[in-house]
């Protein structure tokens, strides 16, 4: 579909729409369970449910759980792990790394749409333009990381 939204020029066609209303009633067939946290890259199904409604339609979205600072502690510490690894990696790796992330998003552009549509009530622009704002985000980003070589700059000698 080559429809492109952003929060300020795009147009809605009668195909965007058809599958904007597919991805819709997909989302809305599934059942909504508690989502689980995603710590150190295992899922941590702890914590206190909460429900969220689908704005538009007062229906049962999902429940998230609710934990406190101990995750969040456990969250941090993995994520600076993670970072050390991440670092020494060439800037060229992990912008190919981004980059695959922004395929994917944009191969699920209409369902997670969906998804912010019932979680939020936007409307499908908005919901649409959301998306491709993240996928636009993380390439901008990439290529500011290309063309400074990574934000490397060699410290000079004494």
């Amino acid at each position: 579909m080559a429809t492109r939204l952003t929060y300020t020029t795009g147009a809605r066609s009668p195909e965007l729409d058809r599958a904007f209303e597919t991805a819709l009633a997909e989302a809305r067939e599934r059942e909504a369970e508690p989502l689980a946290h995603l710590v150190g890259g295992r899922d941590v199904d702890v914590g206190e449910a909460f429900t969220r409604e689908d704005p538009s339609r007062r229906e049962h979205v999902a429940s998230r759980a609710r934990e406190g600072a101990e995750l969040v502690s456990e969250a941090v510490a993995a994520a600076r792990s993670a970072q050390r690894e991440w670092r020494r990696l060439p800037h060229s790796e992990r912008v190919s790394f981004l980059r695959a992330a922004a395929r994917l998003i944009d191969e699920r552009k209409l369902e997670l749409a969906a998804t912010v549509s019932m979680e939020a009530g936007k409307v499908r622009t908005e919901s649409i333009a959301e998306v491709e704002e993240a996928i636009d985000l993380i390439e901008t980003y990439c290529a500011q990381i290309e063309s400074a070589g990574g934000f490397e700059t060699p410290l000079g000698q004494l």
